[in-house]
């Protein structure tokens, strides 16, 4: 059961839509929220004084614009439970550290859409905490409902990890769910693509929600990305095995190219024997 969610929050209009989207989830599943702002640090032997005088007053900008958003989005939604909190740090170390420390069920962040596949895997924070986090993360991407949930499956554990999660949402929002497999070339058809699709759609069955499934053939990111355009999908879930090897962080895995081409909010599941 989500009974504590973390968002992190900058103080810009990007935050502004992902402390709303935190906002509306802790409201409909009745969570208690916390706000992390986290303050980066610099080096200090880096900079000049006048760069670093620089940097304090405009970091003292986001923390009051942040302090102010938090009130703004708390009074629309008419939120009680929530808390704020500040901390100097890296800001994907402390996000993550903190949602450890306060055992969280649940963190959210937002992440740049226009920043390039290079950038988001080499310096990200959603890149590090969806790859570290040991618990889900949703990256937010824009402001929107989750009526309709894609969620993909490749008949994995941390798949079936991220199928059964997905009650503690379904059950509270009513939203309607998808089961999607990409099957490999010359296997849409088998047996082994119908007996992944249906685990997954007996699996939320099991906790009465109803489901539609779909089996695609072809490249994983593509066929999800084409799919969650065709059908408009709200929020976008995936089971994620965790860190990656080499030749993945270069060439970015399915969670991280979806999450990074994608409009859509994505849920990433970790499993469970994860760093954080």
């Amino acid at each position: 059961m989500i009974k504590k969610i973390l968002v992190g929050v900058k103080g810009d209009k990007e935050s502004n839509n992902v402390l709303r989207y935190a906002a509306k989830l802790a409201k409909i599943t009745r969570s208690k929220l916390t706000a992390l702002h986290v303050i980066e640090t610099l080096d200090e032997y880096n900079f000049y004084e006048d760069i670093k005088l620089n940097y304090k007053i405009e970091a003292k900008r986001d923390r009051d614009r942040c302090i102010q958003q938090i009130k703004d989005v708390s009074e629309e939604y008419h939120l009680e439970n929530l808390d704020i909190e500040i901390i100097y740090g890296k800001p994907a170390k402390s996000i993550l550290n903190e949602a450890k420390r306060g055992g969280f069920d649940l963190i959210i962040v937002g992440s740049h859409s226009r920043s390039n596949f290079i950038e988001f895997l080499l310096g990200g924070v959603a890149f590090q905490i969806t790859h570290y986090a040991k618990r889900p993360v949703i990256i937010v991407k824009n402001l929107k409902e989750i009526d309709t949930i894609l969620v993909c499956t490749d008949g994995s554990d941390y798949a079936r990890d991220a199928i059964a999660f997905m009650p503690q949402i379904v059950s509270h929002s009513k939203s309607r769910v998808t089961v999607l497999h990409v099957a490999k070339k010359g296997q849409l058809k088998s047996a082994d693509s119908e007996k992944i699709v249906k685990e997954g759609s007996e699996i939320l069955k099991k906790n009465g929600i109803d489901t539609k499934i779909i089996i695609r053939e072809g490249y994983p990111p593509k066929e999800i990305l084409r799919e969650t355009r065709k059908r408009n999908y709200d929020l976008i879930v995936m089971g994620h095995k965790g860190k990656s090897s080499i030749r993945e962080f270069f060439l970015g895995d399915v969670v991280s190219k979806v999450t990074h081409l994608s409009s859509r909010p994505t849920l990433v599941y970790r499993e469970k024997n994860g760093k954080f």
